[in-house]
């Protein structure tokens, strides 16, 4: 008996013995800032890829983008011979991609700063314009073929602590998007020269970056949800919008949020909106993290800054006096199991509902098999959203409190704030 435990400590006290040294060799290495990975890269598939299969430990499978340092150093930590023979070749395309990151962390590149520019174009042709496949639009003038232009121009860089984004776009969706008035998504604009303008920045932000803190002006798409799914909370199905954002904390506890002010397509007001999430990885198997979020506002109404303070948050979103406001929780779990699968899943309660019952709901419950064949990832989900709207606990309802969240830009359709 003695001999068993003692043969079971061993790997146990080598395995934590591995980990320490590991993050005081991480301590050492110089902090290098760096800008963001951009949601809708072609990388994105693989390094999800190799997250559900473990080959890559250091990258969260809920919070996106990553930086683009964060991606080159998992690649740097690749075992190649480990690798199928097609993902030896994904690993040769995305050495090329990062290869000035590579560089910069095994010391061969000195980059006092960089600045990269990218240009793209393209088409797609689409048979109708929601771009939630399970509400399609069978009828009407989003129902029609149409073929949709896709043109970007995109900057980033990094200077010093500072990084930084500028993308711009114009995609033939800001001007037949099913969810927003007229399909508009962005003002009409006419011009002798380039006709009717579809053109939208897209990314735009600063941020200062230090090796345990970020702050960042601007906007940027994100995506705070379960793997290839539209985050509850914040998504990038959600057009970017102007906020303020924050990070602080390690890789494997961190506490992220925002803070933006946005204007309601229906009426004159203002909505201001809040959004904190604490993620925790205790094993490189295993992820839980907790958020909250609130919006609040209406004609007059000013910025209430206990709403948007990540520590007073909970004991006040228990409360419903002035300023009007609806409170959102949520809960999500990751986990790599023994067996050669991973689950997640996601809950979210919305206070929305005026008839004295606790909540609308949201959940998601998902399976990943990633070792089925060598660059092969099946995943399996299973989603249920009630239909959720900002509603205040007020009696009767006034018309500025009761509004479709599709027009305000966070969130995915009507299973967020």
């Amino acid at each position: 008996m003695v001999g068993a435990c003692l043969k079971a400590a061993v790997p146990a006290a080598a395995q934590e013995t591995e980990r320490s040294e590991e993050r005081a060799t991480k301590q050492r290495e110089p902090f290098h800032a760096s800008a963001y990975l951009p949601l809708g890269h072609w990388s994105y598939p693989v390094i999800e890829y190799w997250i559900a299969s473990g080959r890559i430990d250091s990258l969260s499978p809920f919070t996106q983008p990553y930086r683009r340092i964060e991606v080159a150093r998992a690649l740097g930590k690749l075992e190649e011979a480990s690798l199928g023979r097609g993902e030896r070749g994904w690993l040769t395309r995305l050495r090329s991609e990062f290869g000035p990151e590579l560089r910069l962390l095994d010391g061969s590149l000195d980059r006092p700063a960089r600045l990269n520019l990218e240009l793209a174009g393209g088409a797609e042709y689409v048979t109708q314009t929601h771009r939630d496949v399970l509400r399609p639009e069978l009828e009407g003038e989003f129902s029609k073929d149409r073929l949709l232009e896709d043109f970007r121009l995109g900057l980033d860089g990094e200077a010093g602590p500072v990084v930084g984004a500028f993308r711009i776009g114009r995609h033939g969706i800001y001007r037949h998007d099913a969810q927003f008035p007229g399909g508009r998504v962005v003002p009409k604009i006419e011009n002798a020269v380039l006709g009717e303008l579809g053109s939208r920045v897209e990314d735009a932000y600063l941020e200062l970056q230090s090796r345990y803190a970020r702050i960042s002006f601007g906007r940027m798409y994100r995506n705070w949800g379960a793997p290839k799914l539209d985050g509850f909370l914040r998504s990038a199905y959600a057009y970017s919008e102007e906020e303020i954002g924050y990070r602080v904390g390690t890789d494997r506890v961190f506490l992220i949020g925002m803070f933006a002010s946005y204007g309601d397509y229906r009426s004159d007001t203002t909505h201001y909106v809040a959004i904190h999430r604490l993620e925790v990885r205790p094993v490189d198997e295993l992820l839980i993290a907790v958020s909250e979020a609130t919006v609040q506002g209406g004609p007059g109404q000013g910025v209430d800054f206990r709403l948007i303070n990540p520590v007073s948050i909970w004991q006040f979103a228990r409360r419903d006096d002035d300023p009007p406001h609806n409170k959102l929780g949520q809960v999500d779990l990751w986990w790599r199991t023994p067996l050669a699968f991973n689950v997640y899943g996601t809950l979210l309660a919305d206070a929305t509902n005026r008839e004295g019952t606790c909540c609308q709901m949201g959940a998601s419950l998902g399976v990943e098999l990633p070792r089925i064949a060598p660059g092969f990832l099946l995943r399996g989900n299973f989603t249920f959203i009630q239909s959720l709207s900002y509603r205040a606990r007020r009696e009767p309802p006034l018309p500025w409190e009761e509004y479709s969240v599709e027009r305000i830009g966070i969130g995915w359709d009507k299973t967020d704030l």
